[in-house]
């Protein structure tokens, strides 16, 4: 399975990227790229401040000025200590986590069990603890799934989100509903080896994690959260298992990630039955 992905993929990104050559484009800014807006516009604060400071002769301005200043330096110093502790790191994505949590104060996990209450006992043997947690698995049932044809892939790529965005690839939805025509047999050949193997392609596995910004100051590591950029061929096979699946893993009894369910649905159920008992 992976070997089939692979070689589909290899091929497809060597004629998009022959087709679409990459140049680089050279901006002649000076911006520091540390600076935020409102870094910016503290800067211009402080200049408003030393002109005030020094036309008038009163004590209590000026040490109002030399704090803004401190405050004001010690911002922008952390900030290019952080764009430069991201720009020079091999693991761009470990590193902002590092500083996430360090700014967060979140404490790593405790994951050792070292002892677990059995059935009113107490037990520190990890092989025990290790099969006891294994008898709690509940497996999917058995279940035999229909092979996909070329005209579910299409339906499936149109119901895509058209964006520009994309994962490490640089495939967007965009560029691939416009030459899904050209791919579909082989697209459609990917598909059912996944199901008939039961292998999902492991270069699709593979997320581009950015940070978003949310609110607040731009500076502050806590005014982000991370996203994960999914390729586009990862969303269809994904889709293509989902709609086998969910009909086998979800039950009756279930409403919240269901389409057309929720929880006032469940409301109205629970009601419904009670009313009629």
């Amino acid at each position: 399975m992976n070997l089939s992905f692979n070689n589909f993929l290899n091929t497809y990104l060597k004629i998009f990227y022959s087709s679409f050559l990459i140049t680089k484009i050279h901006h002649t800014s000076h911006t520091k790229a540390w600076l935020t807006q409102g870094m910016k516009i503290s800067c211009i604060n402080k200049r408003k401040l030393f002109l005030i400071s020094r036309n008038i002769n009163d004590r209590e301005i000026k040490n109002h000025y030399k704090k803004y200043c401190k405050v004001l330096a010690d911002v922008i110093k952390l900030a290019k200590k952080i764009h430069y502790l991201l720009v020079n790191s091999s693991n761009k994505t470990k590193t902002m986590w590092n500083i996430i949590n360090k700014n967060i104060s979140k404490k790593p996990r405790r994951n050792n069990i070292s002892f677990i209450n059995i059935n009113g006992t107490i037990t520190h043997n990890s092989q025990v603890i290790a099969n006891t947690f294994n008898t709690l698995k509940q497996p999917i049932p058995s279940t035999k799934l229909n092979f996909v044809s070329p005209k579910e892939i299409e339906y499936v790529v149109s119901s895509l989100t058209t964006e520009d965005s994309h994962g490490y690839d640089g495939i967007s939805t965009k560029i691939l509903k416009q030459n899904i025509p050209y791919i579909l047999p082989s697209l459609t050949y990917i598909c059912n080896l996944m199901i008939s193997t039961g292998i999902f392609p492991t270069r699709l596995k593979y997320a581009e994690i950015k940070p978003l910004y949310k609110k607040g100051e731009m500076a502050n590591i806590s005014s982000y959260r991370p996203i994960s950029l999914l390729t586009s061929f990862s969303k269809i096979l994904e889709k293509i298992i989902f709609t086998r699946l969910a009909g086998h893993i979800l039950v009756e009894e279930q409403f919240g990630f269901r389409t057309k369910s929720s929880m006032d649905s469940d409301s109205y159920k629970l009601i419904k039955i009670y009313l009629c008992h």
